[in-house]
């Protein structure tokens, strides 16, 4: 796609491609590089794209920074999405009068069909659970979020130190000019002292001031946007998944359950659903959870509780064989990710994900008749051993992996 690119670099839709297509790659800084062609003025290019109200940008770059870890720039890109949104509300205000001025009715319906269905937008349902799983990552990973927030104040500090050597180097070069030319107008001299202001200037470049309110208690954060998500999605299963995972850190075992229970029944009470097969082993592997309570949502998932024991592995095993006798090989891929997603509560729960992993029988044919499974699926299980597994473990496993995977070596 890059080397696409550089054939017609005056073309900003396969810009947009690539710099997509970067971000996606997990290099966020190559994105920026790229995108700066279309975004002026130079050096400036993070609030021009603000003040442009890219959403795609502030998405893929939010979810890039959240794989790479920097929970500061995700939250913040992911952030500006949200106002995006409350920004096109607001808006509204003003168009109601210009719109009846300016066109027919026929636009002015269309417009108040725009307005009822702004939130239902699936970009919005995207901005809304990308920030749920930033606030959860900072609230399961206090350690990488401080430094995130320490690399954050690094950076607000050194940006103060050099805006405030321009800021000298400007007022010499004004004092010099004006005692050598007294005849210079206040005109031109306002217009050299704004020559390089910021127009589009940002007061939390860093994103450092909103992830300080954020980092103290993320879990309250997220409630507010787990809120919009149930209002205005409530037939989805992502949405009571999520609300799940929310309630059992905060330790609410009860209502997780009946979440839980209900994104099985928005999804025609069928375990057809990757999020819903992930939250069902998230939740049978908390501790917290009592074995009755694991018991009757196995019941109610496959019809018996019979084949659900004490032993979390024995009980995993058992699924990772009926869903491949099944051929939801789809779904077995959210069942290691459940899997390893349960290493929050014990790490060797990342063994038993690799052993998962390496004992699919990927060749096998799917529901849909397909040979594999695709691509992007097998590439998920394997980032998420990479991204909550420590650099030994990641070695150890290295050898395993690229024999199951050679293309991805």
């Amino acid at each position: 796609m890059d080397t696409g690119r550089d054939l017609d670099r005056s073309d900003r839709y396969i810009n947009s491609k690539a710099t997509k297509y970067f971000l996606r790659a997990n290099d966020p800084d190559k994105a920026l590089h790229t995108i700066s062609l279309f975004a002026k003025p130079p050096g400036e290019e993070m609030e021009n794209l603000y003040e442009m109200q890219v959403l795609w940008y502030c998405l893929e770059a939010g979810n890039a920074y959240h794989r790479k870890g920097d929970y500061v720039l995700a939250l913040k890109y992911l952030n500006d999405g949200y106002k995006h949104f409350m920004a096109w509300i607001d808006d509204q205000l003003d168009y109601h009068n210009y719109s009846a001025r300016k066109f027919s009715m026929r636009t002015y319906v269309d417009f108040l069909n725009f307005e009822d269905s702004l939130l239902k937008s699936p970009k919005f349902q995207q901005v809304l659970i990308s920030i749920i799983l930033c606030c959860v990552s900072i609230f399961e990973n206090p350690k990488g979020a401080a430094e995130s927030g320490a690399n954050a104040d690094k950076k607000d500090s050194a940006e103060a130190a050099s805006k405030a050597l321009e800021k000298n180097e400007d007022d010499q070069k004004q004092q010099l000019e004006a005692s050598k030319s007294k005849s210079t107008s206040n005109i031109n001299q306002k217009k050299k002292s704004n020559k390089n202001k910021n127009i589009f200037a940002d007061p939390d470049r860093s994103g450092g001031k909103l992830f300080k309110k954020v980092a103290n208690d993320p879990l309250a954060f997220a409630k507010k946007y787990l809120t919009l998500l149930q209002q205005n999605f409530p037939n989805s299963p992502t949405t009571w998944t999520l609300s799940m995972r929310l309630l059992m850190l905060q330790n609410e075992n009860q209502r997780a359950k009946e979440s839980l229970e209900k994104s099985y029944d928005v999804n025609g009470k069928s375990i057809s659903n990757a999020d819903i097969i992930t939250s069902l082993v998230y939740y049978l592997s908390s501790p917290s959870v009592p074995d009755t309570d694991k018991k009757s949502v196995f019941a109610l998932f496959f019809g018996s509780d019979q084949s659900f024991g004490n032993d979390f592995g024995s009980t995993i095993k058992y699924l990772s064989t009926k869903l491949q006798s099944d051929k939801y090989l789809d779904i077995h891929f959210a069942l290691i990710h459940g899997v390893l997603l349960a290493s929050v509560f014990d790490n060797k729960y990342l063994g038993l994900g690799k052993e998962l992993i390496l004992s699919t029988n990927y060749s096998s044919n799917t529901s849909n008749g397909s040979k594999s499974l695709p691509l992007i699926e097998k590439m998920n299980s394997i980032a998420k051993i990479y991204f909550i597994s420590d650099e030994t473990t990641i070695k150890a496993n290295l050898s395993l992996i690229q024999q199951k995977f050679p293309k991805f070596g």
